[in-house]
C-alpha cells in the first residue's frame, strides 16, 4: 500500500528541478524533461557554446511542469519545458 505522503495527485507538480528529479516523481518528469531536452536537439535549438563576453550576463531559465488531463481529469501527460 501507498503511504499518503507518497501519493501523487493530478494537481501535484514539482515546483523546482530538484523536486522534479526527487521521488514521487521523478519517475513521471525525468523523462518528460528528457524528452523536451531531445526536441531542442531535434530542431537544433542549440548551437556551441561560447564564452560570456565580460560585462554581459548569461540568459537565466528554469523547468516549468505541467499535467495534461482528459475530460475525466485523470493525468495523460507530464510536460515540461525549459
Amino acid at each position: 500500500m501507498t503511504h499518503p505522503e507518497h501519493m501523487v495527485f493530478a494537481t501535484d507538480v514539482p515546483k523546482s528541478f530538484k523536486q522534479a528529479t526527487s521521488a514521487p516523481f521523478e519517475k513521471d518528469w525525468v523523462p518528460s524533461m528528457q524528452n523536451e531536452i531531445q526536441s531542442f536537439r531535434d530542431h537544433r535549438v542549440f548551437g556551441p557554446l561560447e564564452k560570456i563576453p565580460k560585462g554581459a550576463k548569461a540568459i537565466a531559465s528554469m523547468w516549468l511542469y505541467r499535467n495534461k488531463l482528459d475530460t475525466l481529469g485523470n493525468i495523460v501527460k507530464h510536460k515540461s519545458r525549459l
